[in-house]
């Protein structure tokens, strides 16, 4: 399975707009982390949207949190990036015409479901302050 940095990137972005507490461009943020300022503009355009963060357009434009860090969870940034949860694109195996694997697949979907409701359990308990004090700790 191919592992997605897109949650990743916004919580990272995120996490520079909560320590600067400002607007700032996505130019700024992509230095900050090492990412394309595109790449930026194009995840604060979903931050945006979910009403996660404040951004304005043009030369003077900029972005900055919409919330505390303390009220914003994890849950509401994976959301906003991905209208997926991550276990429901998999797809049972091609073409069984094997009842035991018909019987296999149905189960299996049952396990990726209850894996899916254990993620966004996790995350909606994560609040972006949490990540960010954590990461503070283990430097």
């Amino acid at each position: 399975m191919k592992t997605d940095t897109k949650f990743a990137v916004a919580t990272h972005i995120m996490a520079v707009l909560a320590f600067v507490d400002k607007e700032v461009s996505a130019t700024f943020i992509g230095e900050q982390i090492s990412i394309n300022p595109v790449v930026v503009r194009r995840t604060l355009s979903l931050l945006n949207k979910a009403g996660l963060v404040i951004s304005k357009h043009g030369p003077n434009g900029g972005s900055k949190l919409r919330a505390h860090p303390s009220k914003v969870l994890l849950i509401d940034i994976y959301n906003a990036i991905h209208k997926v949860r991550p276990f429901d694109r998999i797809q049972g195996f091609p073409k069984s015409t094997c009842d035991e694997g018909r019987r296999i697949d149905k189960v299996l979907f049952q396990v990726y479901s209850q894996t899916n409701d254990a993620m966004e359990s996790v995350l909606a308990k994560t609040s972006l302050k949490a990540v960010i004090d954590r990461s503070l700790k283990n430097k």
